[in-house]
């Protein structure tokens, strides 16, 4: 719940060549930067592998599983795309 708190309320977006302060609900899609992504799925699969080592269901340790799987593949697609940008 403290997190929502932290959560942005406004977004910065150029409109005719100025930028203007909008209601974040008013912004349909937000372009962060890669170094967000990376931060989000590398603590995602720490906190999976976490979950892994103190055990649970087997639903939860597939679940988690799957979600190393997931960041790993995000990482990868960020890798790539800023392997494509450099060339």
């Amino acid at each position: 719940r403290k997190l929502l708190g932290l959560q942005a309320r406004t977004a910065t977006v150029i409109r005719d060549g100025d930028e203007v302060d909008v209601p974040i609900d008013e912004v349909v899609r937000i372009l962060g930067g890669a170094e967000q992504a990376y931060a989000i799925a590398r603590a995602t699969r720490q906190r999976a592998e976490r979950k892994i080592a103190e055990g649970g269901s087997d639903a939860e340790l597939r679940f988690n599983r799957d979600t190393i799987l997931r960041a790993d593949a995000l990482i990868a697609i960020l890798d790539c795309r800023k392997g494509l940008k450099g060339a």
